[in-house]
C-alpha cells in the first residue's frame, strides 16, 4: 500500500490539468486531501486477509514558471495512517535470531505519521501548439526523515526516487474533448541488491460540460519488476533482513480508475475532486474506497 500512496503524489506533480499557455512568472500552489482505505492483499496464492488500512494525505504542492518553457515544481505530503485487524507487523516479536534496525512500532491500531518524502523537479514546455503539447520533466524525491517502514501503517518504504518522463495533452479544434497522458520511469534506490524501479502512467480523457465544469474518466498505472509473496519468500526467509525489507522488494503493481471532475471558480481557483478503484491489483493491498478533493490558487506572471 505505500507505493500506492507515493504513485498518487507523483502522477500530480508535473503540470496544470489543462492546456493552459505558461507565461513567466506563472506559478500555483495546491493543497489536496486523500483518503484511501485498503482490505485484503493481491498476493500469488489469491487474497489474503491482513487486516484494514485507513490512510489520511494532505498533499501539499506548487510550481513556478522561470520562463515561457521552464517550470519548477515541488510537493510534500503529510500522512496519517493506521492499521486494524489481521497480522501487525511487529518488528519487537517478529524476529528471533535476526535483530531489525528500528524497533519501533506502527501496527498498534493507533493513527502514526508525519511527513513522507520531499519531491521536487523541473519540466520543460518542448512543443506547443494550439491542440498539442509535449513537457518531459525530471524530478527527484527523498524522505524528509527517517520513518519506520516494517509496518502495514508505515507511510512509505524510506527510499528515493527519481521519475523521468514526458507530460502530453491534446485537444482537437473546435472540440470540447481534452486528453492527457503522463509517462514516467522512476528510478529506485536499490535494497538488498534488488531494483524496483518502475513506470507510471496517468491518462485521463475531460469533457468541457461548460466552461468552468468539467468532468473526467482517468486511469493510472504502476508496472515494476521486484518480489512477489509468498513465491519469493520461504519459510527460513521471514527470520532475516529478506523479510524485514520485503515492503521495499515486493513489486507493488496495479491499475486504478476512476471519475473526477474541475471546477473553475474563477481565474484564480480550480476545485478538484476526484473518486477511484483498484481493478487489477498484483501484490499490492486491494482498494475499498479512495477520494480525493483538492484547492488550487493560481498567481499570473506578465
Amino acid at each position: 500500500m505505500k507505493s500506492v500512496l507515493l504513485a498518487f503524489g507523483l502522477l500530480t506533480l508535473v503540470s496544470s490539468s489543462f492546456a493552459q499557455g505558461q507565461q513567466k512568472g506563472d506559478a500555483s500552489l495546491r493543497v489536496e486531501y486523500q483518503y484511501i482505505r485498503t482490505g485484503a492483499y493481491d498476493s500469488s496464492i489469491g487474497d489474503i486477509d491482513i487486516g484494514n488500512t485507513d490512510a489520511h494525505t494532505i498533499l501539499f504542492s506548487g510550481d513556478y514558471a522561470f520562463t515561457d518553457k521552464l517550470k519548477v515544481f515541488a510537493s510534500l505530503p503529510y500522512i496519517r495512517k493506521r492499521h486494524k485487524g489481521a497480522f501487525p507487523h511487529d518488528p519487537t516479536v517478529d524476529f528471533v535470531n535476526y535483530v531489525p534496525p528500528d524497533l519501533r512500532i506502527a501496527d498498534d491500531g493507533d493513527y502514526h505519521g508525519g511527513f513522507q518524502d520531499l519531491y521536487f523537479g523541473v519540466s520543460y514546455r518542448m512543443y506547443e501548439s494550439p491542440t498539442w503539447s509535449i513537457t518531459p520533466f525530471v524530478s527527484y524525491g527523498l524522505p524528509t526523515r527517517d520513518y519506520p517502514f516494517y509496518a502495514h501503517a508505515a507511510i512509505g518504504r524510506n527510499v528515493w526516487h527519481a521519475p523521468v518522463g514526458a507530460s502530453v495533452s491534446f485537444q482537437p479544434l473546435f472540440s470540447d474533448w481534452f486528453f492527457k497522458t503522463d509517462v514516467a520511469y522512476v528510478f529506485t534506490e536499490k535494497t538488498l541488491g534488488i531494483d524496483t524501479s518502475h513506470w507510471l502512467i496517468y491518462a485521463a480523457a475531460s469533457f468541457y460540460l461548460t466552461p468552468q465544469f468539467v468532468p473526467k474518466v482517468f486511469v493510472s498505472i504502476k508496472r515494476a519488476d521486484g518480489l512477489a509473496f509468498p513465491d519469493d519468500f520461504p519459510p527460513e526467509s521471514f527470520d532475516s533482513e529478506y523479510w524485514y525489507y520485503h515492503d521495499r522488494t515486493i513489486k507493488h503493481n496495479f491499475i486504478n480508475a476512476g471519475l473526477g471532475f474541475d471546477w473553475f471558480v474563477n481565474e484564480k481557483y480550480l476545485l478538484s475532486a476526484s473518486a477511484y478503484t483498484m481493478v487489477e491489483p498484483e501484490q499490492v493491498n486491494n482498494i475499498d474506497i479512495a477520494f480525493t478533493i483538492g484547492l488550487t490558487a493560481y498567481f499570473g506572471g506578465n
